[in-house]
């Protein structure tokens, strides 16, 4: 008797949970599963990028953030391709994304094959100074961002990416390279580099900002360039040209050494002074800095638009 109550209450039992798991998938089918949608993002660099560029192949990155909580839902590890921007040449790039969710994306683009930045956070990029040389074409980056793209009301967009950096030139009088050349230095065949206070070293490429303290940068030495810029009428050479992440409100005090590849002659070593810098725009520093004694100019493009109450 109690062999078959038990066998009955066994077969009960089962009958409940098969009933259950039925109702659970009737359930589940009844809910709409989220759907994907194929997007088409644009990207071009912006004009005066382009005017700019000297290498052309780039590599793309991008990462995909969730705009409700921050999350990462997808991201490239490796450049996308190798692309070209020339003319009005652009990158697209398609992804499969949710209906129902609102997107934050942020692009990067570099050339080929550059160690000096860590892209493994694209909100925290760091640029390592340490491993980058001055005087160097192919240091050039760009960025650009989509925010609250809603994939059920948006399938494209067209992103513009735009320089990071903040360019520092630092040029000396042609009577002045003349000078240091009946010393026996030779400008044509030495290398420059500059330790820069108060630079960021963290970039957020998602909303185009810099993070952190400022720093103090030390960059690798690299072959004087050749260029020859005029300013008021008087001829310029360009001891050293870099690009640098610029703490808002900040100035920086720049420091140049230049050095010749035969040991045993000193390096020339002056500070060039004090610069304001200024996102995706040129600060120029200029004097007769190697056989006089130093002054300084310092020229910043959009001068007249700068907030009067920074103090230099």
């Amino acid at each position: 008797m109690k062999k078959l109550l038990y066998v009955g209450m066994l077969a009960i039992a089962v009958s409940c949970l098969l009933a259950s798991c039925a109702a659970a998938n009737e359930e589940m089918a009844e809910m709409p599963m989220n759907e994907k949608k194929e997007v088409t993002l644009t990207t071009s660099l912006d004009l005066a990028s382009r005017a700019t560029m000297v290498d052309e192949n780039l590599e793309l990155f991008y990462t995909v953030y969730d705009a409700g909580n921050g999350a990462v839902v997808e991201k490239n590890t490796a450049g996308l391709q190798s692309v070209s921007f020339e003319g009005n040449a652009s990158v697209t790039l398609t992804l499969q994304l949710e209906e129902s969710k609102t997107y934050d994306i942020a692009f990067w683009a570099q050339p080929k094959g550059q160690t000096c930045y860590d892209l493994s956070d694209m909100k925290a990029i760091k640029l390592r100074y340490e491993e980058c040389h001055c005087n160097d074409s192919l240091r050039k980056a760009f960025y650009g961002s989509v925010f609250g793209l809603r994939v059920k009301d948006q399938t494209t967009a067209t992103v513009s990416l735009k320089s990071p950096f903040s360019t520092l030139e630092v040029l000396t009088t042609v009577e002045d390279v003349k000078a240091v050349g009946t010393m026996g230095y030779d400008v044509d065949q030495m290398q420059s580099s500059i330790r820069v206070s108060g630079v960021a070293n963290t970039f957020n490429a998602l909303y185009g900002t810099t993070e952190g303290e400022a720093v103090e940068a030390q960059l690798q030495p690299g072959k004087i360039p050749s260029d020859i810029r005029q300013i008021d009428g008087k001829d310029y050479r360009v001891l050293t040209t870099d690009h640098l992440l610029a703490k808002d409100r900040e100035t920086v005090e720049v420091e140049v050494t230049l050095s010749h590849p035969e040991i045993e002659k000193q390096p020339l070593v002056f500070t060039a002074g004090r610069a304001w810098l200024r996102q995706n725009q040129t600060t120029t520093l200029a004097n007769h800095y190697m056989s006089h004694p130093i002054e300084f100019e310092a020229s910043v493009n959009d001068w007249l638009l700068a907030d009067a109450s920074l103090n230099l």
